[in-house]
This record gives structure tokens, sequence and C-alpha cells, in this order.
């Protein structure tokens, strides 16, 4: 079979594109999800804003999930 570099490039664009809801995502501790993703809001806690783990909680969160 002969095909063009330009060819090659496509078709290893293409697979690389069709492979990528594949990847599974590394997995996190849920102490390592809370500090990146949890907001406080204002309206039902005392402090607003980034969630920030208290070391005395990290034990706690990490048995729970």
């Amino acid at each position: 079979m002969n095909i063009s570099e330009q060819q090659l490039n496509n078709m290893m664009s293409a697979v690389t594109t069709a492979l990528q809801p594949l990847i599974r995502a590394l997995p996190v501790t849920p102490v390592e999800w809370a500090d990146q993703n949890y907001y406080l809001p204002k309206e039902s806690s005392y402090g607003e804003g980034e969630w920030k783990t208290l070391p005395f909680q990290i034990a706690i969160m990490n048995c729970m999930g």
C-alpha cells in the first residue's frame, strides 16, 4: 500500500481523535478532588470561597471515598 505523508498524518490524527474518549482520567482522592473542585457558596456557609481541607479532615474524607 502506497500512501503519502499527508494521508498518513491525516490517518494518525483521525485515530488519535477517535481514541480520545477511551482515555481515563487518573483517580484522585476525595481530598484532592475537594481541593481542586469544591467551592463554598456564601448562602450556605460561614466563609465563602474555595474549599481548603484541614489536617484533621484528610483521614475522614479519604475513608469516605
